[in-house]
């Protein structure tokens, strides 16, 4: 099902920050500029439009609780996306062919949709404006539409989904200042019904090997949640945690299926890595902690910096600082999550009252964070042939799948896709003394039935995989991080304890009185939950050799423009030339019209330019004026006007689709260049 909103007034979806001084109250856009409608806001619009016919006797109570879900125990039975722009994402890809182009800025390409509307509050003893309450708001033009999917899971019926489409078509405001002719809507159900449940196609099976390793790629397609236990539950971790994964394979399976999966002795134990951030399509791993920079110290010109790894060069002489980065690719590419912020709210349990007060009231404001959509995660499913099977069958062709907190609004949209699996051979011994342990995801220990962060829990379970003692074993030069783990058992609907674990980035150097096989710790995992993907490992020698971190090169392959928002884009910055050359025109007559007289003259051009359709039309109007001085004033302003006009014609175009007519140009130049001189006539009254 899409929805299709057209904007029957301007609107403002307040985005609760602002990133510029321009407006009080701004608009809600994407990182290249393009304004969109965020899900929660239309669910929350159609929850109540639900909840009015509810009130009124029109559709019954439980089947509202079946579609909507019930706050902290049920969740709905939809998903539902933002809502885009037509052929929004055809023109993103048009934006970052020009990304570098200042006429592709963000805040250009949110011009084209929106504009500032401002106001003031009137102290009603003087009729005049307050002092200080000038306010302006960004607002998206009337007649823009937006579209949104929906989907819905299979047990809802054709009467509750049809029950559902009565009650969005039902909305009619939405947004900032509905009561005061902002946000009048009018929103239309189009195209079939998608069932979030349905069936995969079932996927090619690919060569599988008694055991697998098999890549496993995620897409993201709108913004990401994977819940922290830090920030008060509002901060998001920067990777798919593998249980999220796991968690789409049970739901693909049936409950009882999956179990029975999980009990399958098979050559191998399921394990799902967390997906990290891609580099050239590869998995990236965390920066380990043992790196380190010069303070102040940036990329070269080449985009490289040689940094220091404390690990083999402990006794450096300069003043160092952590590396600005999450991650690091194969070839020393060093990566960063994009995240951001979203601001939402609660209206209070009284629907009278209009907005949400922070009050007492049962309204809330609070903010999400979120991994930004667009960007690729990487990781992989461990399994045993027959698992891998049932697995890969589960999920099918590469298909958009809804994971992660908040997923049936606004979040958590994927597309996933299951490479070729690679075989996991037995590998050569290896035989060494030392060796530096490479913690790639949290590790979770337990010491005598208790969670433990010590390294010599640590120690003990590492001596268990090489099959030695632990008192063979020494860990030293460790860099820590740690990480506060936790989760949610569905099946308890009970949140998991909550403890300190040994986090991603850490490093230890290891030391063996006798030369131990580290082969035995290749695509290895240790301590508790590893199915979930903790306690991933790598183990590496220990070297000399130089760090040389790269800088992440953005390589915009040209290809054919798709859709016309640069020609509009470079029409409008057109106009603003124009109009700003029409405001230094007549700021350079600033002490010249400041005759008594030259108000009214001012205001009948301001008059005229409103009436008459061209140029021409205007100066043969002001011939039919009675006061020659006021003739001869006029058509001083009139020549400059002519003047700029005359440098801006169709011939000055090389894209057909971004002329402006002279029509067009004569208002734009005449009205800036009188607005301007009515400004200055203003100020030089007031004697400023």
């Amino acid at each position: 099902m899409r929805l299709r909103i057209e904007l029957l007034s301007d609107l403002c979806t307040s985005a609760g920050e602002i990133y510029n001084t321009l407006a009080d109250i701004d608009v809600v856009y994407d990182n290249l500029g393009f304004p969109y409608i965020p899900a929660k806001r239309i669910k929350g619009c159609i929850r109540e439009a639900y909840l009015e016919l509810v009130d009124n006797g029109i559709y019954d109570a439980n089947m509202y609780i079946k579609i909507f879900g019930t706050e902290g125990e049920t969740s709905s039975c939809f998903s539902i996306n933002n809502a885009y722009l037509d052929r929004y994402d055809e023109m993103r890809d048009d934006i970052e062919i020009y990304r570098d182009n200042p006429i592709a800025h963000p805040q250009n390409v949110l011009g084209l949709f929106s504009y500032i509307r401002s106001q003031t509050s009137i102290d009603y003893t003087s009729g005049t404006a307050q002092d200080g309450s000038l306010r302006n708001m960004r607002v998206v033009k009337r007649g823009t539409e937006f579209f949104s999917q929906i989907s819905f899971d299979e047990d809802l019926t054709g009467d509750e989904i049809q029950s559902f489409k009565n009650a969005a078509e039902m909305v009619t405001h939405m947004g900032e200042r509905r009561t005061r002719g902002l946000g009048l809507v009018k929103i239309r159900v189009e195209d079939e019904i998608h069932l979030n449940n349905k069936k995969s196609e079932p996927q090619n099976i690919c060569k599988l090997y008694e055991k697998n390793k098999i890549p496993y790629r995620v897409t993201l397609r709108a913004p990401m949640r994977c819940q922290s236990l830090e920030g008060n539950q509002t901060k998001s971790l920067d990777y798919i945690s593998g249980n999220k994964i796991l968690g789409l394979i049970a739901e693909k399976l049936g409950g009882d299926d999956f179990k029975k999966l999980i009990a399958e002795t098979d050559e191998q134990e399921l394990v799902v890595t967390n997906a990290y951030i891609c580099s050239k399509h590869k998995r990236c791993l965390p920066v380990s902690a043992s790196l380190q920079k010069k303070k102040d110290q940036s990329f070269d010109s080449m985009g490289c910096m040689q940094v220091y790894d404390m690990m083999t060069n402990p006794d450096v002489n300069v003043q160092l600082t952590g590396i600005d980065a999450d991650y690091i690719g194969y070839d020393g590419t060093v990566k960063k999550v994009s995240k951001s912020i979203s601001y939402h709210h609660r209206r209070p349990s009284d629907k009278s009252i209009g907005r949400a007060t922070g009050k007492n009231d049962g309204s809330v404001f609070y903010q999400l964070e979120s991994i930004n959509k667009g960007q690729e995660f990487c990781g992989y499913i461990f399994a045993g042939k027959q698992k891998s099977k049932k697995i890969i069958e589960a999920l099918g062709v590469q298909k958009s799948y809804r994971i992660g907190n908040d997923k049936n609004s606004e979040f958590g949209l994927i597309g996933l896709h299951i490479e070729n699996s690679i075989q996991i051979e037995t590998p050569l011994e290896q035989y060494v003394k030392e060796f530096v342990v490479h913690i790639d995801s949290p590790v979770i220990l337990y010491n005598q039935g208790m969670p433990s962060s010590d390294v010599d829990v640590l120690k003990q379970y590492l001596a268990d995989e090489l099959n030695v003692s632990s008192e063979m074993l020494a860990v030293t030069d460790c860099y820590l991080r740690y990480e506060t783990i936790g989760g949610y058992n569905v099946t308890w609907h009970r949140r998991k304890p909550a403890f300190t674990a040994i986090g991603k980035g850490t490093v230890c150097k290891v030391i063996s009185r006798e030369p131990v096989n580290v082969a035995l710790l290749d695509n290895c995992f240790i301590g508790e939950r590893i199915h979930e993907g903790y306690g991933e490992i790598h183990v590496t020698n220990i070297t000399q050799d130089k760090v040389i971190l790269k800088k992440e090169k953005n390589i915009i392959e040209k290809a054919p423009l798709k859709t016309d928002i640069i020609s509009k884009l470079e029409a409008r910055y057109r106009k603003e030339k124009m109009a700003d050359k029409a405001r230094y025109a007549a700021m350079s007559r600033q002490t010249e019209f400041v005759k008594k007289e030259d108000d009214s003259i001012i205001n009948r051009l301001l008059l005229t330019n409103k009436e008459q359709p061209t140029y021409e039309d205007m100066l043969l109007q002001i011939e039919q004026w009675s006061s020659q001085s006021k003739k001869d004033r006029a058509k001083k302003m009139m020549h400059d006007i002519e003047k700029i006009i005359s440098e801006y014609t169709v011939s000055d175009s090389t894209e057909q689709s971004s002329v402006i007519s002279d029509e067009e140009i004569y208002r734009i130049v005449s009205n800036s260049y009188l607005v301007q001189m009515k400004y200055q006539y203003r100020q030089f009254c007031k004697g400023e």
